[in-house]
């Protein structure tokens, strides 16, 4: 911690900010207002966009999911901005999965292998 430096009236400045801060909380305590917080004050960065598009390549055991997203309608191809995930095929199934449940539907059956079909007289 560093130590208070002296000025010239003798007094130290942290013993100035702590007397006005005293004052400040004693003035706000009596106006009954809180003051806002830095998350009210600032506006949140947080990134937004519509998905437009996405497509996937197969890298073997991984795979690099692109998509697309906008801000607002995109006039140019400029306005669309894309965006590269690298994942392993267990997160691939993980977010389909996610993906199912969220929106309410169900992931497809699989299907029998066509030769089980053949033998149990399906196909």
């Amino acid at each position: 911690m560093a130590t208070p430096k002296k000025t010239s009236s003798g007094t130290s400045k942290t013993a100035k900010n702590g007397a006005a801060a005293k004052k400040t909380r004693a003035r706000k305590a009596a106006s009954g207002k809180k003051a806002p917080t830095k998350k009210q004050t600032e506006e949140p960065d947080i990134p937004y966009g519509v998905l437009v598009g996405w497509a996937t390549d197969d890298l073997g055991n991984r795979l690099r999911l692109r998509m697309q997203s906008t801000r607002s309608t995109p006039k140019s191809p400029e306005d669309i901005e894309e965006y590269h995930y690298y994942i392993d095929k267990d997160q691939a199934v993980l977010l389909g999965n996610f993906l199912f449940r969220v929106s309410g539907h169900t992931a497809p059956k699989p299907s029998k292998p066509a030769w089980l079909r053949k033998l149990l007289g399906q196909a």
